[in-house]
């Protein structure tokens, strides 16, 4: 079978397995997630479009996007504003400015008794009541007030007082407390409407950049199998029963640029927009093959289409809706200047003005349509490139190809980019400028005797680098090198690891985006610049002096790779120690792994320093090494302490007075120490000074002893054990009186009690202030006449005489402090009684 034959084959077999399972997405929605409706977009000036011609989709702030038709920053978004305190538990407040607050109908929240002193002031009344009706027995047992009804435990039985339940959780509904309907509807009428206004804009933005960023990871880690798209001209048709199209026909590939610094990604063109009926495929529609060239003839024109153009577009928009439906253009041709997003299901063919930016599987048709004209070339008797020639032949059976590469003396030689010959084949030398490994020198080795060589590796194994040094050997050999690659982004990261002085060099053929058109720039710059610089001595020096730098590293690494040699004959050599053998790598895992032991004299000694002692002193250290015990080896290692932290010469002699001054004092105090009893005769210094600091406690509390009578007291305690207990007593009765005094004296303040001073002092109140409370708590008025009638002498003589901040005994809390008050001065009397 011939070459031709072989070929027309591989490409045709190409086709055909590529054509297997290949679906047709006639839906944009079926793409996935990944999809954003430009209409949808919120601009501000931290999300930016690039503008239609005639300005109708502006961005807010009119900056420009700088190449980019979409610009979104990340910021900071001020937090909602604070609600009233109470509605925190009620409403729960969200970042997104879009999402208007609601209450919860209702929430079960956890309530103590002690929280409402209303309850607890009702309790104390309706125990004091229960009391004195447990006492009497005369009246009917008072009833539990309504407040306190869910908060009484009455399983104790009706002989016993009902206690508070101290906490339990009730559930309450929004509406209960009137106030708060009227504190949301303000809230949500004045603060909310201006800060969302505000923050939108932001949120939004913040929300395209969060997705984005995800995408950009996603395609860092799997962008060959994916790609990013714009599309304009949405084409909306109900073709037939199962088959609805759904999808923009002008389609703009675009690449996403992150930058962390600046914490902004654009989408910036990579590709010219081109017509792509993909989502048409296998159907049947009016002026298919007409409409088929036109879209070949736009996409094939010098001049791509400009989605950006309403004219262009409206135009394009205007023929095609015509082609595939004869109905009115006011039914088919929908086009708008405003930009819309999801157009509604329609049964005609219908093109909207829908702008989209959506994610999808790279299609594999374009590469069935290549193959297949690849094919049909070959066929028609094209000539067969000979890296194909090579893949299809047998290297052992074609004797011209074996030639060619046998005798590399017959391979054609091209001319330089400077006009000079190229360097020989011959020359083995490797212009390899970034690190690299035997793998990649294998690999060029292979290159230079075959037509291409196939590398596979996951990501980050390192593929990018070696085409990248193998670009630079050959520019070096003065080749012109050709990279294509599946997707932008690749060539961008391997422009990346080509060296800055030679990058400008590198120029993107397909990309019509800003960064394109400056890398052209930098390209033709450059190379004028070489040009120019052709021939001249100040070149002819910089070559001269680049192989003299050549020469001198060559020599550096002719030396390190004798050193290694040395080094490497030194380890298998046997050191003698004693009777023992040992080679350099054992003794070195010696003195490594049992470090503690050898490392007592540490040394910071180089391979190549000269060793600072002979033979004869070596064996005297040896012999130190035996005579030192461990804890002397220990002490070298210790740092000696600085000059200026040593003490002074008279601070040592005034601490070792002091050490003289304190064996005196223990000498003269050994005799009278040995005269107590035996337990402290041989307390140990530890516990001396433990009691001397407990001696010295009880001293420090006793200073502020000064009155005779304090005096008295100790004197008593201390002459007498069966007093102690008497004044214990005392002490503790009295404390507790001061306390009980200084509650009452709480429970008054604040308030102005008057009309006391008319009372007698010898009367006891406290009967007449409880009728007087029980009045109050049945609901009756003790500055009525007839209420009057029924109360005592002296209850009537206390509402006549006093008041509580000018008003009359009325109420429980006035008749309370005026009780509170009696028992503050009848605890008074007691400890002034109780006094010695």
């Amino acid at each position: 079978m011939s070459i031709q034959r072989n070929a027309q084959d591989l490409f045709e077999y190409i086709a055909e397995v590529y054509s297997i399972d290949l679906p047709v997405i006639r839906d944009v929605l079926d793409y996935g997630d990944g999809r954003w409706w430009q209409a949808e977009l919120v601009p501000s000036r931290f999300c930016k479009t690039k503008c239609f011609d005639d300005g109708s989709d502006t961005p807010l702030d009119q900056e420009d996007t700088g190449g980019a038709w979409l610009s979104v920053l990340k910021s900071a978004c001020d937090p909602p504003p604070p609600l009233p305190e109470s509605l925190l538990d009620w409403v729960q407040l969200s970042p997104n400015p879009s999402k208007r607050p609601s209450p919860k109908p209702k929430i079960s929240k956890r309530h103590r008794f002690d929280e409402d002193p209303a309850r607890l002031s009702l309790y104390d009344e309706y125990r004091k009541a229960w009391i004195n009706w447990e006492k009497q027995r005369e009246e009917q047992r008072p009833g539990v007030p309504e407040l306190l009804e869910d908060w009484l435990d009455l399983s104790r039985g009706e002989s016993n007082l009902p206690t508070p339940i101290q906490e339990q959780e009730r559930e309450e509904r929004f509406e209960d407390d009137e106030n708060r309907p009227a504190l949301l509807d303000a809230y949500l009428t004045a603060q909310w409407p201006l800060w969302a206004d505000r923050t939108l804009p932001a949120y939004r933005s913040n929300e395209l950049y969060d997705q984005l960023f995800s995408l950009h990871q996603r395609l860092s880690v799997e962008g060959d199998r994916w790609e990013i798209l714009w599309g304009h001209l949405f084409l909306n048709w109900q073709h037939s029963p199962g088959q609805a199209i759904y999808h923009p026909l002008l389609l703009t590939p675009i690449f996403l640029e992150f930058n962390p610094e600046k914490r902004n990604i654009t989408l910036t063109p990579s590709q010219p927009t081109k017509f792509d009926f993909e989502c048409l495929r296998d159907l049947e529609y009016n002026y298919k093959d007409t409409l088929l060239s036109l879209a070949r003839r736009i996409n094939e024109s010098e001049e791509p289409s400009n989605p950006w153009s309403h004219n262009t577009v409206r135009g394009l928009s205007a023929t095609i809706s015509g082609y595939l439906s004869s109905r009115a253009e006011s039914e088919t041709n929908l086009y708008s200047d405003k930009p819309v997003s999801k157009p509604s299901p329609s049964p005609i063919p219908t093109i909207s003005n829908a702008p989209i930016i959506f994610v999808r599987e790279r299609v594999r048709h374009f590469w069935i349509e290549d193959a297949r004209k690849v094919a049909a070339a070959i066929a028609g008797g094209a000539q067969v490139p000979p890296f194909i020639h090579a893949a299809v032949s047998d290297p052992s059976k074609d004797k011209a190809l074996s030639l060619a590469w046998s005798n590399p003396s017959r391979r054609s030689s091209r001319p330089s980019l400077d006009g000079n010959p190229d360097v020989e084949e011959e020359d083995s030398e490797l212009y390899f400028p970034l690190l690299h490994n035997d793998q990649q020198k294998e690999i060029w080795e292979r290159l230079r005797h075959q037509f291409g060589v196939l590398v596979q590796g996951p990501p980050g194994t390192g593929k990018s680098h070696t085409i990248a040094n193998i670009i630079c050997d050959q520019l070096a050999r003065g080749k012109r090198i050709l990279v294509t690659s599946q997707t932008e982004n690749a060539l961008r990261v391997l422009r990346g690891h080509i060296p800055a002085a030679i990058r400008s060099l590198c120029v993107s053929q397909l990309g019509n985006d800003t960064e394109s058109k400056k890398q052209l720039h930098e390209a033709v710059t450059e190379i004028g610049q070489h040009l120019a610089e052709k021939g001249s001595q100040a070149r002819q020096q910089w070559i001269q002096k680049l192989k003299e730098n050549l020469r001198v590293i060559r020599e550096e690494h002719a030396c390190l790779q004798n050193q290694i040699r040395d080094w490497a004959k030194l380890d298998s050599e046997v050191i003698l120690l004693g009777e023992e053998k040992l080679t350099a790598h054992q003794a070195a895992k010696e003195c490594s792994v049992k470090q503690d032991r050898h490392s007592w004299l540490p040394d910071k000694l180089s391979p190549e320093t000269t060793p600072p002692l002979n033979d004869h002193e070596l064996r005297e250290l040896c012999q130190a090494l035996r005579d030192l015990n461990p804890e002397d080896r220990k002490s070298c290692l210790l740092p000696l302490p600085a000059l200026e932290s040593l003490p002074t010469p008279q601070k040592i002699r005034e601490t070792l007075s002091d050490l003289r001054a304190s064996k005196v004092l223990v000498d003269e105090t050994e005799p009278l120490r040995r005269d107590w009893s035996e337990k402290l005769a041989s307390a140990s210094d530890s516990e001396l000074i433990e009691a001397v600091a407990v001696l010295e406690a009880a001293i420090t509390s006793l200073e502020p002893i000064s009155e005779d009578w304090q005096r008295r007291i100790l004197d008593l305690i201390v002459s007498e054990e069966s007093l102690q207990r008497f004044w214990s007593k005392f002490i503790s009765e009295c404390s507790e009186l001061r306390e009980k005094a200084f509650r009452c004296f709480e429970r008054i303040q604040g308030y102005q009690i008057d009309g006391l001073s008319l009372l007698s002092a010898e009367t006891e109140w406290a009967d007449a202030l409880e009728e007087l409370a029980r009045v109050v708590v049945r609901g009756g008025n003790p500055g009525k006449l007839f209420t009057q009638l029924s109360l005592s002498k002296q209850a009537k003589t206390l509402f006549q005489t006093i008041v509580v901040d000018d008003k009359p005994l009325s109420t429980v809390e006035r008749i309370d402090v005026v009780a509170f008050h009696f028992e503050y001065v009848s605890h008074i009397r007691k400890l002034e009684t109780s006094g010695l």
